[in-house]
């Protein structure tokens, strides 16, 4: 990851104080942050993959002793605390989870609790927690605001009728 922004930053350097440059440097900037994004989400993925097996292997001496599973304290002594959220699509699909797990209608302070749960108390990335679940719901477009900080599922009302084509017998018509 530090090459890839250290070649951009060397990019820059490089690239003349010009509109056609200012552009250059915008679409390489664009490529730059995709490819660190990935990156990142790799690495996010991988961690807390390490992280579940630590934790499963962690929790079979004292299951094979007959002795209780480890407290969340202990789990945290082992393996350390869950990396916080903090990249926009693994956010959004968090929330959109915990929504479609939730009762209908859900409440922006019931995920954001739910988040903090999942996360063992630590802060969660937005300075607005509520406003910020509310927003990813409701671009999400399968969520209804019905008031304030309260949503509820978007019902499909299309019928066969708003179709482009119509069925008969069985077949397009």
């Amino acid at each position: 990851m530090p090459g890839q922004a250290e070649e951009f930053f060397e990019f820059v350097r490089k690239t003349p104080n010009t509109p056609e440059g200012a552009q250059c440097i915008v679409q390489e900037g664009q490529a730059t942050l995709n490819a660190l994004d990935w990156e990142i989400t790799q690495q996010f993925d991988q961690r807390r993959r390490v992280r579940n097996l630590v934790i499963r292997f962690a929790q079979i001496g004292p299951l094979l002793k007959g002795e209780s599973l480890l407290t969340k304290e202990e789990i945290r002594k082992v393996a350390g605390r869950p990396t916080a959220l903090t990249t926009g699509d693994s956010v959004k699909q968090e929330v959109l989870d915990v929504a479609a797990e939730a009762g209908d209608p859900v409440s922006v302070a019931d995920i954001a609790e739910e988040l903090r749960k999942r996360l063992w108390g630590q802060r969660l990335p937005w300075s607005n927690p509520q406003a910020a679940i509310g927003t990813i719901l409701y671009q999400s477009g399968d969520w209804i605001r019905m008031e304030r900080g309260v949503f509820t599922r978007k019902v499909d009302e299309t019928s066969p009728d708003d179709l482009p084509f119509r069925m008969r017998s069985g077949t397009p018509g």
